[in-house]
């Protein structure tokens, strides 16, 4: 191959992000890899929805193209809700470990977080923010003080998401600290749990048209979807909750292949699980004749609202454990198989600059599929065309993300961990 062409096609790099380190979990790996492609594949779609926004009944035909069962791709923005829960797995666990050797690290902790963050976070405010010219000036420290989702001032088209992480993050290590002194560590995990709920049920009386809406007002340009988008979407204390559960999948994993259960009621479990987290992708429905719409009840519109969110988080964690308690049996191997094929490596290695970066490509793939620059005239998407779009959409981000990976991401873990180990050595957190 000329080099020249090995230079544009990095497939070194590539191989890079396929090999499996000693310390990493093939199944997480997995988990996190297709999270990404789940986020990828809705914004794809919800991007024909922004270029209809004037025309919602184009994007209504658009709509009506895909099976029902396809319409499940209109819920995978609770990949987010996946992410809240790894990051808390992973980093609840480390903290779980540290305690119990008799220290927690709170220093080398958050300096551990700033290396790992910041670093390409800044790039990724700059290249958006940069072309806005004064209102960067204006906001950008909203987004560097990770506070933009209170002021609806995000830069980064994701960067909300990063904002309720942050947040969660600076509250976490007192949190497990307090936590470790109790003997009833999944009781209080349980009650923040509920304070979740709580919460999102008291933002929902307090703001009644977040639920007496249909949600498909929204897509129709009937009513503006900003202030459902800041109380229920993007605010840390309504979406908190999926970071909690996380927690507990820190905590109950330990034990979890203690679990005295046979295999056809662990099978049995663990369908009941899954088939509970795919139903809640269905909510909410883009789909203006969708059968919620037509029998529209406020009342349990409200629960809805209030539950899905929750109810989702915790099927996953169910099927997450059990896959756990049971790695060998049924189903539960097969799923665990296929989430820790090298496939997903990739996308999960490069999850971070995935996902910060994958917008622009959502536009170029597009465009590339429609060629047609001009709004007004752009004809229905078909089917067949918005997969194409998806495809070229992961390749691009792959593309990009593998110099970011290397260059800025991981330099910047490795000068966050050198900033905790020599200046801010662990100390015991009393």
């Amino acid at each position: 191959m000329p080099q020249f062409l090995l230079r544009l096609l990095p497939i070194k790099s590539l191989k890079g992000t396929l090999e499996l380190k000693p310390h990493e979990d093939p199944f997480i790996d997995g988990l996190r890899g297709f999270s990404v492609v789940m986020v990828i594949a809705f914004h794809t779609l919800f991007a024909v929805h922004l270029a209809f926004k004037g025309q919602p009944e184009k994007f209504q035909a658009f709509l009506n193209q895909f099976p029902d069962w396809t319409h499940v791709i209109f819920g995978f923005d609770k990949a987010v809700d996946i992410f809240f829960m790894i990051s808390a797995y992973l980093l609840g666990s480390s903290l779980m470990k540290q305690s119990q050797k008799g220290r927690v690290g709170i220093r080398t902790f958050y300096s551990h977080r700033i290396g790992r963050i910041y670093p390409l976070f800044l790039v990724a405010l700059l290249i958006y923010g940069l072309p806005t010219g004064a209102y960067f000036l204006e906001v950008a420290w909203h987004n560097l003080l990770f506070i933009d989702n209170y002021t609806f001032t995000t830069i980064i088209p994701v960067g909300w998401s990063l904002s309720v992480e942050m947040q969660c993050y600076l509250l976490l290590p007192f949190l497990m600290i307090a936590l470790f002194r109790t003997n009833h560590t999944l009781v209080w995990l349980l009650l923040l749990v509920l304070l979740s709920v709580v919460i999102r049920w008291q933002i929902t009386v307090a703001h009644p048209e977040v639920y007496t809406t249909p949600f498909i007002d929204y897509l129709s340009n009937i009513r503006d979807p900003a202030e459902y988008m800041r109380l229920l979407y993007e605010s840390t204390p309504a979406r908190f909750g999926s970071f909690v559960i996380g927690l507990m999948w820190a905590h109950l994993e330990p034990s979890a292949n203690k679990w005295s259960i046979n295999a056809t009621t662990a099978n049995a479990l663990w369908v009941l699980c899954f088939g509970t987290a795919v139903a809640t992708l269905f909510f909410p429905s883009y789909v203006a004749d969708a059968y919620y719409y037509q029998v529209f009840n406020e009342t349990v519109n409200q629960a809805v609202i209030v539950f899905h969110r929750t109810i989702f988080a915790l099927s996953m964690l169910g099927v997450v454990l059990l896959v756990r308690a049971k790695p060998n049996s049924g189903i539960m191997k097969y799923f665990r198989l296929s989430l820790s094929v090298s496939f997903w490596r990739p996308f999960s290695r490069l999850a971070f600059p995935a996902y910060l970066f994958h917008f622009p490509f959502i536009a170029i793939a597009w465009l590339l599929v429609i060629r047609n620059t001009q709004i007004e005239t752009i004809a229905i998407p078909t089917l067949f065309m918005s997969v194409i779009a998806m495809i070229i959409t992961s390749l691009l981000v792959l593309w990009f993300s593998l110099p970011l990976h290397y260059k800025i991401e991981k330099p910047g873990i490795a000068w966050g961990k050198r900033i905790g180990d020599r200046w801010l050595p662990n100390k015991p957190a009393d």
